[in-house]
Parts: structure tokens; C-alpha cells; sequence
């Protein structure tokens, strides 16, 4: 049965999708061809036939011209009948006739069981002699055909007949192994586009810019470039301030580069690792804790997780504890990744005594204590050591802080050494009074001193 290649009805239109568009299989011989036998000319054969050729061509020109001329008696018959266009429009009518493939008949037994006895005969001949054609031997097989039953037939031509798929769809889909077959292939297509684009222009006036550029260097096909008509070509000048063709080069530039694929599977690849250290983040989450966590909390991590689960991370190995979705370079992302696989990252589920000490260190942070030397100032000090006008002030030195110790360790999350790493917090609302001036205090309000002698 032909299949249309016009959709005429949903079901149609949803078989048409669902046609391959593309194939994997390798492009390989399907036709063989019998060597010519050259036969050299004498002069005087060359010149005959060069006589031949020459009448040839002349009697080719007048048949042409009488092909013209009956064309436009055709087309002077259709007015007369119809009289509702121009001569000229049933002319066009007559002439523009699609050359594209409309239909597209399935092979079926019958074309199995041809193909597979013009091999046999032809495996048969003598090496050398030359190939018998199918339609020299269409009788001979319509023959012996119809002596067969249709079990018969349908079991002779099961396997041909897949071949017969596979072959048809290596034909039109598969990739050219020879760059100058490919060549041609582009040419021929391109050009049969060219002339039916031309054709529905002057049909229904539609406009239309094509662009075919090669996407391999091993190609040799150059830029190739059609529009309709100069308005194609000045909406891309006024657009994009770029000539047509200057765009063509553009396009087949970028296609040559190889830019766009370096940057989708570096693109994919930073996708892929942030999930697969995401899943196992919640994997060894849920093992550590023994329980069903539905999320993990990067932000505010101490209260979310350590504080609920009693569960912290030791020997986190970036600087920021942060989602991996936040994490920039793929060597980041590769070593977080190693780091939870190898368990040199890890989960530690706190035992009671360690959740206590926690809790009680992280309501009561450490407080900070400095030495301080006082001195305590008698009513006649104060009297005696009243500084003289011309005496210099002096004032005694505080004594340094004490660096702050701790010996607080359980921190929620700890990277190298037991160092802590900073968990981010979920940052402050900002107070209303932002950025507003307010009044400046005058120096008694300030509380300063004032000595009285």
C-alpha cells in the first residue's frame, strides 16, 4: 500500500512523527557493477562520431521546440475551456509539476523474491559477462512466482525482505564514508530544494531564506545560500546589521569549531557530578542517622541536622560548606566526590554525652577574658597627681588579651585537622533605619569624665 507522505488525519500525522529520521547502520555497497570494456576509436571513428553527435544535439533542439509548442497549445486549450486565468498562468500550471518523491511504496514479498532471484541468476554467470537487469528478467520470475503457494512465498522471502528494509533505510540514512559522495549528494539535493523553493515563490509568494552549511572540515561543500527575493536579504541587513552571506560564513565557522559541543558536555558533566554527590550525600545521611531525612540543609546545618539527629560532618574537604550546586569548578566537584566515596568524608552520629557537651557549648559560647591591672585612685592622689599646664598627660598601658581558648571540638561541621568550617547562616532581616542620619551626641551625653580641682 503507498503511504502518503501528506498527513491527512491526526492518526496520520502521529505515524509520520513517529518515521526514523536517522539510523546507525553503516553505509555499504548495494549494487554491482560489471567493468566497461574500453574500446579505442581510430580518427576517423572519432570523427564520425563527433558528426553523429553534432546531428544529434540538432535534431534534439527541434524536438525540444515542439515540445514547447505543444505545450502552449496545451495551455491555449485549457484557457479556451476554462477562460478563468491567463494563457501564461496555465502554462506555469503545466509546467511546474514537483519532481519531489510524493509517494513511497513498502517492498513486499514480491520485490524480496525478485531481488533474490536476479542474485541467484546472476551469481550463476560466468565472471566477467555482464549483469542481467531486472527488467530482462521479470518474466522468467513472474513465472516461476505463481507457481509457488503463498506459504510458500512467505517463507521464501522472510529473510530477504528484512534485508530489503535494512538496505532502503542504509540508503537514505546512513552517513557517506566517501567525503566527494557526500559531496554530491549535498549538491544534487540542494539544488532539487532550490528549484521547488523557486517554484512555490512564484506559486503563493511565500518567502524563504535557506541555509546550508557543512559541519565537518572533511566535507567539501562551501556555504550555500537562497532567498526568494531582495527583502530576504534586507531584513537580515536591517536585523542583525549582517549581510546573508556574511551569516553563512558565521554559522558554518561555529559549526567547524566544535565550541558548542565542548560547552554542552562540560555543561553536562558539572550537572551529572552535582547529582550524583547530592544523592550520595542523602544516601550516607539517612545510613548515619538511622532514620528517614526527607532534605538535606546546607544552611543553618547545626540547627536543622545536628541539633534534630545529633549528626555532624567530619573532614569536609572545601573551605565553604555549601550544596554542591554552589560548588563553581569541576576539581571541587571531583574532589567532594572522592572525598564521600573514599568515606574520608563522613557522617558522625554523636553518642548522649557528646549531644550534651554540644548543646551546653553551643548555648554557652566561651567568654573572653583579658587581664586588666586596676589601680585604685585615693582622694589625694587625685589631688597630687593633678597634671601641671605645661606637664604631659600620660596614661597606663591595658595589658594584651589573652588569646581565647576553647576546648570545644564537636563543631558541626570540621574539615582537616579538626578545623571548623564555616556553616552559612541564613542572613539577618536588615533594620528599617538603614542608611538613615541620626543626631549626632553632644560630649557630656557621651559620658566623658569632667575633673574639678
Amino acid at each position: 500500500m503507498a503511504k502518503s507522505s501528506k498527513a491527512k488525519t491526526p492518526f496520520q500525522r502521529l505515524i509520520n512523527a513517529s518515521c526514523k529520521k536517522s539510523t546507525h547502520k553503516l553505509r555499504s555497497p548495494w549494487r554491482t557493477r560489471t567493468k566497461r570494456q574500453i574500446i579505442k576509436l581510430t580518427p576517423a571513428e572519432k570523427a564520425a562520431k563527433k558528426i553523429r553527435r553534432r546531428e544529434q544535439k540538432a535534431s534534439y533542439q527541434v524536438a525540444l521546440q515542439e515540445a514547447r509548442e505543444a505545450v502552449d497549445n496545451i495551455a491555449d486549450d485549457l484557457y479556451k475551456q476554462f477562460h478563468k486565468h491567463s494563457k501564461q498562468y496555465y502554462k506555469e500550471e503545466v509546467m511546474q509539476i514537483s519532481r519531489l518523491q510524493k509517494t513511497q511504496k513498502n517492498a513486499g514479498p514480491w520485490n524480496a523474491f525478485v531481488s533474490k532471484e536476479v542474485k541467484r541468476i546472476n551469481d550463476e554467470r560466468p565472471a566477467g559477462e555482464p549483469k542481467k537487469k531486472v527488467h530482462e528478467l521479470i518474466g522468467q520470475i513472474s513465472e516461476k512466482w505463481r507457481t509457488l503457494s503463498n506459504d510458500e512465498q512467505k517463507n521464501t522471502t522472510e529473510d530477504v525482505l528484512t534485508s530489503l528494509h535494512d538496505t532502503r533505510e542504509m540508503r537514505e540514512l546512513a552517513s557517506h564514508n566517501v567525503p566527494i559522495a557526500s559531496f554530491h549528494d549535498v549538491r544534487v539535493t540542494l539544488e532539487t530544494l532550490d528549484e521547488e523553493i523557486q517554484r512555490l515563490h512564484a506559486r503563493t509568494r511565500i518567502e524563504v531564506a535557506l541555509i546550508a552549511v557543512r559541519s565537518s572540515s572533511e566535507h567539501y561543500n562551501r556555504p550555500h545560500v537562497l532567498t526568494t527575493s531582495d527583502r530576504v536579504s534586507d531584513f537580515f541587513q536591517l536585523t542583525i546589521k549582517e549581510n546573508i552571506l556574511d551569516v553563512a560564513v558565521r554559522m558554518e565557522a561555529y559549526m567547524l569549531s566544535g565550541i558548542h559541543g565542548v560547552v554542552g558536555n562540560y555543561v553536562q558533566e558539572m550537572i551529572l557530578l552535582r547529582k550524583q554527590i547530592s544523592s550520595l550525600i542523602m544516601l550516607k545521611l539517612n545510613e548515619t542517622a538511622k532514620t528517614t531525612i526527607s532534605r538535606m540543609y546546607y544552611h543553618n546545618f547545626d540547627s536543622k541536622i545536628t541539633e534534630k539527629h545529633g549528626v555532624i560532618v567530619k573532614n569536609w574537604p572545601l573551605q565553604m560548606f555549601c550544596s554542591p550546586s554552589a560548588v563553581a569548578t569541576r576539581v571541587e566537584l571531583n574532589l567532594l566526590l572522592n572525598s564521600w566515596k573514599s568515606d574520608t568524608t563522613h557522617f558522625y552520629k554523636m553518642t548522649a554525652d557528646e549531644y550534651d557537651a554540644w548543646m551546653d557549648e553551643r548555648s554557652n559560647p566561651p567568654v573572653i577574658q583579658m587581664d586588666v591591672d586596676l589601680h585604685v585612685v585615693t582622694p589625694n592622689d587625685v589631688t597630687s597627681n593633678i597634671p601641671s599646664p605645661s606637664g604631659n598627660i600620660t596614661t597606663s598601658a591595658v595589658a594584651a588579651s589573652r588569646p581565647l581558648t576553647t576546648n570545644f571540638a564537636n563543631w558541626a561541621v570540621s574539615g582537616e585537622n579538626n578545623a571548623a568550617v564555616p556553616v552559612t547562616k541564613k542572613p539577618r532581616k536588615t533594620r528599617k533605619d538603614k542608611g538613615v542620619p541620626r543626631k549626632k551626641r553632644n560630649a557630656e551625653n557621651a559620658g566623658q569624665m569632667q575633673v574639678t580641682v
